[in-house]
């Protein structure tokens, strides 16, 4: 164990603290605070209180001998690890807690990686250096595009995301390209695999590493080298891991080792050493992250010696919310068997509501949103399964003056200004960078075009050096005309200049230093618009996220900056000071709570996803995510579906989710009455409602952008005044986002696949289906009557042949009512069977 001075880390301040914090823990949280030895599972259901009983435990360590150097607790997320060290702050301090490591897996490996990547050589003997970077998805797709061009495949057959995807999935099982392409069994993965050599040579010559790497270069460091694992085991005497069941293979390895030096654990010393693993497998909602919930449920297998300790006292929900949690993650088996109780009471009923479309359903939040009232606005979350479902619930909260705030649009680190500036960053610690130099050899201009930077890129690549050594040889190749020369060679010699004077500012004013510098800011200043503005406020801010971290690094601020930059989520900018709504999907809802929830959208097929439903696991995990949905609620649970949704174009009607059948009854109700539902649902276009409306008031300013909108480009939108829209986070109450938006994985889809989509959810076959299950279940309906009797139809009758916009020419075989619709089931010349609603789709006699 690592010796530390007690009296100079305060450490005697302590003393006797840690007790005050016992005193309110059951008993279950206090077992799992003072076992102090050997191996602990605790499975902590949702709202559990597994934060108080990690950072408890850590004071209890500390305060029985434990050195703060030799705590290892990692998280999920920065801002869990933030939280974390802001809790122990107040209970141990500062000067002790700076000397724990907490963070991420990612965090922790890059740490580790930065001390020691120089010890590790990979199979073909690549190594790398101290001052790597750390490409982000885009960077590494360029160069996964570069290894296409350089092996003359087509990237419509070879696909870059799902190139990437593959690499990241084999890293995440512990092989890298040398493994991979020894394991390839059929032509395809032989190109995968030269395709994962040459991305992997790329990333060496760069001296840069993608977020997967961080994981698989730790682990084979410790594999590699008996001296640095041996070094880490020795330093690290008590481990924590919150969120276990979302853990991967590389992870779970990387613990082992440090935990066990790779030693036989019956040679493993466990007094005064602790390995606690803290998770909840009806939480593991990341299996396409390549998390393995497994590795909880066989953790006993791994450690026969593991103690198992339940949290089931929920401190967070009422019993009505609880009591259906429980009964819908029942119906997994793949589960270790709890039952959450709560301490707060009997609670209301979950409020379920049957919408008629997604307009309506849309509405009907928004308009409930607005009952509970303006000083409540920030205590709602509206959920949903995908990002596509928040278009119309963003239109509805405008239409009707609600504020809300979208988590998983732009990150503050993805605009444009953000990532120039970090890229002058990265190029400068680490000159290798080609991806870095790429993005800003040009910006703010220079007059050098993308034909020049293409030059230096093949010359790099033939050459196996990187693009800024060509820089340095430039006036060599007869390639470049005697003007490209000389500003390629102003361009290093400015990068050049930069990396000899970095050490004499402060991080903050290294930025600044940089963007006035390069002309950056003068740029933007010169071109005087409302969006340069607003990209000035963001490099601003950027320079304050500056600040505040060199106040707590004294050891390579610049390449610890770098690397937390590179790890920010979504979720970490969240914060509590904006009174609006928020929404995000389930997945980003994880780790958060409100007092109150809406899950939108339980339909099947869209909630279970369609594409789960012949895999059992995968509706298992779907379960575990309607788990989370219903456990984030603290007070009141809104819960919402419609008998048909548009997509692609057209209506699909779909049968109310499972998941709504699993709650028992007595445990729901409707609160909607007649009256309520006719002023909630005012129009079927939330779009058309939302322009209509706004241009009926007076009270928005319709000059400013919108920050967090899903729409177009040049969308502007409405704000009230004096109280903007916003999803930044933690970047000022005025601030505004750029009006680009970067589609996410959900919003991006080719044209080809969304034909294909299209033809598999609106086929004539399938539409007939549905038709049919629907005139079987209107059959006792008394809007309902047989063809004999004659269809009630104010427009068209059964045998009239109609012209369809879309469609062309058809007859129209059957009429039903479904609630106040009218469903019409046409069979077109050259469609074959459809199902159409004329109050939806332009549709005449012939």
């Amino acid at each position: 164990m690592i010796k530390y001075n007690s009296t100079y880390l305060g450490i005697n301040k302590i003393f006797g603290m840690t007790n005050n914090l016992l005193d309110g823990l059951n008993e279950e949280q206090l077992q799992a605070v003072t076992d102090n030895e050997g191996v602990l599972t605790v499975l902590a259901g949702a709202g559990s209180g597994k934060t108080r009983v990690l950072t408890s435990r850590i004071a209890q360590l500390i305060e029985n001998g434990a050195s703060p150097f030799g705590i290892l607790a990692v998280t999920f997320t920065n801002k869990a690890a933030k939280e974390m060290k802001t809790r122990l702050e107040k209970i141990l301090g500062e000067e002790i807690v700076k000397h724990i490591w907490v963070g991420t897996f990612h965090s922790i490996c890059g740490r580790i990686l930065r001390q020691d990547i120089e010890n590790y050589k990979n199979e073909e003997g690549i190594s790398w250096q101290k001052n790597f970077v750390i490409y982000d998805e885009d960077e590494s797709l360029a160069v996964i595009k570069n290894a296409l061009k350089v092996l003359d495949l087509d990237d419509k057959v070879y696909k870059p995301k799902t190139i990437k995807t593959e690499i990241s999935n084999a890293k995440n099982k512990l092989m890298n390209a040398y493994a991979f392409a020894t394991r390839a069994r059929d032509y395809y993965q032989d190109k995968v695999g030269q395709i994962f050599t040459i991305y992997e040579k790329a990333l060496s010559v760069n001296n840069a590493l993608d977020f997967d790497d961080l994981l698989i270069t730790a682990v084979k460091l410790l594999e590699q080298c008996p001296e640095v694992r041996e070094k880490y085991f020795r330093k690290f005497s008590h481990i924590l891991v919150d969120e276990f069941q979302d853990t991967n293979q590389a992870q779970y390895q990387l613990i082992r080792m440090l935990f066990t030096g790779n030693y036989p654990l019956e040679n493993v010393d466990m007094k005064n050493r602790t390995l606690c693993a803290v998770g909840d497998i009806d939480q593991s909602i990341y299996s396409w992250r390549g998390a393995d919930y497994k590795i909880l449920l066989n953790f006993q297998k791994d450690f026969p010696m593991a103690k198992t300790i339940k949290l089931e006292k929920n401190y967070r929900s009422v019993t009505n919310i609880l009591e259906a949690a429980n009964k819908v993650i029942e119906n997994n088996f793949e589960r270790v068997k709890k039952n959450l109780y709560s301490t707060k009471g009997q609670g209301s009923k979950i409020q379920c509501f049957e919408a008629q479309d997604q307009a309506e359903e849309a509405f009907h939040i928004a308009q409930t949103c607005k009952r509970y009232g303006k000083d409540k606005y920030q205590e709602i979350a509206v959920l949903y399964r995908t990002n596509a479902q928040s278009r119309a619930i963003e239109e509805a909260f405008m239409a009707m003056s609600v504020p809300y705030r979208m988590i998983g649009g732009l990150k503050f680190y993805e605009r444009k200004e953000i990532k120039d500036i970090v890229a002058y960053l990265r190029l400068i610690y680490n000159p290798n960078d080609s991806a870095a130099l790429k993005r800003i050899i040009n910006v703010p201009k220079r007059a050098i075009g993308q034909t020049t930077v293409k030059k230096i890129e093949e010359i790099s690549l033939e050459k196996e050096l990187s693009m800024f050594d060509i820089l340095g040889e430039i006036k060599n190749y007869d390639e470049f005309s005697g003007a490209t020369a000389t500003r390629l060679e102003a361009f290093r010699n400015l990068i050049l200049g930069f990396i000899e004077k970095k050490e004499s500012f402060l991080l903050s004013e290294f930025v600044t230093e940089i963007l006035m510098e390069t002309g950056y800011l003068k740029e933007l200043e010169d071109e005087d618009s409302v969006e340069s503005q607003v990209r000035i406020d963001n490099l601003q801010e950027f320079i304050n996220v500056a600040r505040e971290f060199e106040e707590t690094e004294t050891e390579d601020v610049l390449g610890e900056f770098l690397s937390q930059v590179a790890l920010v989520s979504d979720v970490d900018e969240i914060t509590d000071d904006t009174n609006a709504v928020t929404l995000m999907t389930l997945h980003s809802a994880k780790g958060l709570e409100y007092p109150i929830i809406f899950i939108s959208g339980l339909e099947e097929g869209i909630f279970p996803h369609q594409r789960v439903q012949n895999s059992n696991s995968e509706l298992e995990e779907e379960r575990r995510l309607m788990y989370v949905g219903i456990t984030r609620a603290q007070e009141k649970l809104h819960i919402s579906y419609a008998k048909r949704r548009q997509m692609w174009g057209e209506y699909r009607y779909n049968e109310p989710s499972r998941f709504i059948f699993e709650i028992p009854r007595n445990l729901i109700e409707s609160n909607m009455s007649q009256a309520e539902k006719e002023e909630t649902y005012s129009s079927k276009s939330t779009f058309k409602t939302a322009v209509k409306n706004l241009g009926e008031r007076q009270d928005f300013d319709r000059d400013k952008p919108v920050s967090n909108s899903s729409f177009g480009k040049n969308f502007v939108a409405p704000q009230l005044k004096d109280k903007p829209i916003s999803n930044a986070g933690g970047f000022g109450k005025n601030f505004v986002a750029p009006q680009v938006k970067k589609k996410s994985q959900d919003e991006q889809s080719p044209k080809k696949e969304k034909t294909e989509g299209f033809k598999n959810v609106i086929s004539g076959v399938e539409q007939a289906r549905l038709m049919a299950q629907k005139l079987k279940a209107q059959k006792e309906s008394p809007q309902y009557t047989s063809e004999n009797q004659g269809f009630h139809s104010t427009n068209f009758s059964v045998g009239d042949k109609v012209l369809h916009d879309k469609f062309g020419i058809g007859t129209i075989n059957s009429i039903v009512n479904i609630g106040n619709s009218t469903l019409y089931r046409v069979e077109f010349e050259k469609y074959g069977i459809k199902a159409v609603d004329a109050e939806f789709n332009k549709m005449t006699l012939t």
